[in-house]
This record gives structure tokens, C-alpha cells and sequence, in this order.
């Protein structure tokens, strides 16, 4: 439940039971959220109720004779809260920062356009130059109230569909009964198709066969070395069986050479013995 600020305490911390006769109220970390009873403290002149939950500038508006406001930390969001305080003629020192709307950028400029009564805001004493400079490129803020009627005209609930159940609806026309679209239908199909695809079975499938083309490569080369192997031995063995043929009839044929060339030397050398013979006729 939001706490809100209530006459027991308004006289607890003043000692002043007639609220009418409040000029300075503290109440500062109370964590306060609704401070409507400022309405009834119309002679206040200094406020301070900073590290609260207001939300909200509309109470301080009655407050007609208020001089000093601290209402730091709390959390006021709408910059727009600024103009309640726009008709509080006596209003000097304003510390707004440390609140959402402080984020607002141009918030100083914004702030010291609005209430060009201020001589300080957020603790900072405000220059004529900066006054100056506020009202020629400070931004226009509205009021709260207009802000929210404007809105309120901006919206007009847009009436429900109404369908006739006798009406023939085309192909290309809405129906209330309307099949789903072919994106709708595949959805699921191509969820599975994806559940499939990350499916471990598959995976250490892929990896499987990623393994046997790895070893396939070093099988066939295997294969080739073993084969180019084979052939050179066979290539050498025949070589080696052509040399040793040659040889052979090589050999052969040096032997009938020598076996002729001793045939014809015996055969001279028999003639040359003839041939020294004398004759028996001539005897």
C-alpha cells in the first residue's frame, strides 16, 4: 500500500497542530508516495521531501506562497510535471535533479523556460546569460492534463469484426475459417527436418563416413606402391633372365669359334706336312 503523508505526521515533525500556519515541513526519506494533504498547508514556504516515491508536482500547485522546494530522488518521470509550478510567483530554488525526467535532454534549459522565476536550480544559481539562452533554444512544455486529454481524443477503440455467416467469402477474401497459411504448415516439418539433422545417430554417421574417405585415400596409395612394386620387381627379374640368355648364347657362340679355329688349324697344319713329304714316284 503507498504511503502517504498524514496530518499526525505533518504535526509530529512541525509541533504546529493548525496546518494553515505550516511555514517549513521536513519530511525527507519517508518514503512518501501520495502528498495530497499539501492542499490543506496553503501558507508553506519551504518543502523538503527529497529520497521519497513521489510521482507527481500536481499537489504543490496550491501551495501558492512556496519559496524552496527539494524534492530530489524521487521519481517523477514526465518533464511536463514542471508546469504545475508555474503559477507559484515566489518559487526560488527548485532541486528537481537525481529524478527520471533529469535525464531528459535540454531538461535545464526546459526547466529555467518554464519557471523563469528560478535564481536556482539542482543547487546552481541560474545567469541572466543562461535565462537568455533558455528562452530563445529552451524546449515548450505542455501540461499534463492537456498532454493526457490529447491522448484520450487520439484514441478511438477501432469496432470488432463482424462476420455474416450467410456471406460467400472468395479465395482471396478473409474468412473466419481459414486454413493456415503453407508457411504454418511446413513449420513443423521443417523443425523435424532439424531435430533429424542434429541427431547424434547421424552425426557419428557423418563422422564415419568422414573416417572411411579419410583411410580410402591411404588404401588406394597403398594399393598403387604395392602394384608399381610388383611390376618393378617383375620388370627386374625378366631383365636379369634377357641378360643371362645372352650370356649364355653369347658363350655358346665363342666356343663354336674357337671349336672352327681349331678344326682349320689342324687341317693346315696337316697340309703343310703333306706338302713336305717327298714323292714315292719320284723315288
Amino acid at each position: 500500500m503507498a504511503k502517504r503523508l498524514t496530518e499526525e505526521m505533518v504535526i509530529a515533525r512541525t509541533k504546529i497542530s493548525d496546518l494553515s500556519k505550516i511555514k517549513r515541513l521536513n519530511c525527507w526519506g519517508s518514503e512518501l508516495v501520495d502528498v495530497s494533504l499539501l492542499r490543506r498547508i496553503p501558507n508553506v514556504e519551504v518543502l523538503s521531501l527529497s529520497i521519497n516515491k513521489i510521482n507527481s508536482l500536481a499537489d504543490f500547485q496550491f501551495c501558492k506562497r512556496l519559496e524552496e522546494l527539494y524534492i530530489r530522488q524521487n521519481d517523477i518521470r514526465d518533464i511536463n510535471q514542471v508546469v504545475y509550478l508555474q503559477n507559484l510567483p515566489n518559487l526560488k530554488n527548485l532541486w528537481l535533479g537525481e529524478n527520471p525526467c533529469s535525464n531528459f535532454d535540454g531538461y535545464r534549459l526546459a526547466v529555467i523556460k518554464t519557471l523563469p522565476q528560478l535564481q536556482k536550480l539542482d543547487n546552481v544559481a541560474i545567469t541572466q546569460e543562461e535565462l537568455r539562452d533558455a528562452q530563445r533554444r529552451g524546449k515548450n512544455l505542455c501540461h499534463p492534463d492537456d498532454v493526457q486529454d490529447e491522448s484520450e481524443e487520439d484514441y478511438q477503440p477501432s469496432p470488432p469484426p463482424q462476420y455474416n455467416r450467410y456471406q460467400e467469402y472468395s479465395e482471396t477474401e478473409y474468412s473466419p475459417v481459414q486454413s493456415r497459411s503453407p508457411r504454418q504448415e511446413q513449420s513443423p516439418s521443417r523443425r523435424q527436418e532439424q531435430r533429424r539433422s542434429y541427431s547424434p545417430e547421424e552425426q557419428v554417421y557423418v563422422e564415419r563416413r568422414r573416417n572411411s574417405f579419410e583411410r580410402e585415400p591411404s588404401r588406394q596409395a597403398a594399393q598403387y606402391y604395392e602394384k608399381l612394386s610388383s611390376t618393378t620387381n617383375s620388370f627386374e627379374e625378366q631383365q636379369s633372365s634377357d641378360t643371362q640368355t645372352t650370356y649364355r648364347e653369347s658363350k655358346i657362340t665363342t666356343s663354336q669359334s674357337a671349336s672352327c679355329i681349331k678344326s682349320n688349324t689342324s687341317i693346315l697344319s696337316l697340309t703343310t706336312i703333306l706338302s713336305k713329304r717327298p714323292c714315292i714316284n719320284e723315288k
